[in-house]
C-alpha cells in the first residue's frame, strides 16, 4: 500500500441480537516503510471491550517488522453496577519471505505481560506462528499455531482465487474441530465478504 489509506468495518456477530462489533484504521505509508491508528469495539450495551492502536511498521527485501502499542478499555454495567477498567501495552511481529513461494510469520502479543506474571490476567502474552505456501498462482495454503490462555490452537487453511476479483477459501481447527468457509468478491474497488466460523 502506498500513499494514504483508510478502512472500517461494521459487524454483527453471529448475528446475536444486541451484539456489534467496530473497526476504523487511517494510516500513510512509503517506500516500504508505515504507520497507522487505529479503534476497534466489541460488545453489548452491558459490556464492551474499546482498543485504540499506534502501529509503525518497516519493510527490507525478504523482511518485514511491526510494532504496535494499545490501549484497552472494558466496561461493565449491569444492574445499576458500572466498572472501567483499562490497561497499555505493546506487540511486535515479523514475516520473512525467504523463497517466492514460501512466506513465515510470528507474532507476539502484550510484550510487557511476558515478563510480568501478574499481568498475565489482564492482557495474556499470546504468541502466534504460521506459514504459508503459494505453489501455484492464486492458491495459497496455510497453518497457523496460536499459543493462548487457553492452550495451544492449530489452524489448516486453503484460498483459491478462482477469478481476480473471485477468492473463496476454507479452514479447519484441530483443537476447536470446527470449520470455516469464506468468500470476497471486489467489485470497482469495494470488497463484499461472506464468512461462516472464520476470522
Amino acid at each position: 500500500q502506498q500513499g494514504a489509506f483508510f478502512s472500517a468495518r461494521a459487524e454483527n456477530p453471529y448475528g446475536i441480537r444486541g451484539l456489534a462489533s467496530y473497526f476504523g484504521m487511517a494510516g500513510y505509508s512509503s517506500d516500504g516503510a508505515g504507520a497507522s491508528a487505529a479503534w476497534t469495539r466489541f460488545g453489548t450495551p452491558e459490556y464492551s471491550e474499546d482498543r485504540a492502536f499506534l502501529s509503525a511498521g518497516k519493510s527490507a527485501g525478504p523482511l518485514s517488522i511491526g510494532v504496535r502499542t494499545h490501549a484497552d478499555r472494558v466496561k461493565l454495567s449491569l444492574c445499576g453496577f458500572s466498572q472501567t477498567r483499562t490497561a497499555m501495552d505493546a506487540d511486535w511481529s515479523m514475516r520473512l519471505d525467504p523463497l517466492t513461494f514460501l512466506s513465515l510469520g510470528c507474532v507476539q502479543q502484550n510484550v510487557y505481560a511476558v515478563f510480568n506474571r501478574p499481568r498475565r490476567g489482564v492482557l495474556y502474552p499470546e504468541t502466534a506462528l504460521g506459514a504459508a505456501l503459494f505453489p501455484a498462482r492464486g492458491i495459497a495454503l496455510s497453518w497457523n499455531y496460536n499459543r493462548t490462555h487457553y492452550g495451544g490452537v492449530n489452524s489448516l487453511a486453503c484460498s483459491v482465487s478462482l477469478l481476480p476479483q473471485l477468492r473463496i477459501g476454507a479452514g479447519y481447527s484441530r483443537e476447536a474441530q470446527r470449520y470455516a468457509l469464506q468468500s470476497e468478491l471486489l467489485v470497482k474497488g469495494v470488497l463484499v465478504s461472506y464468512a461462516f466460523s472464520y476470522h
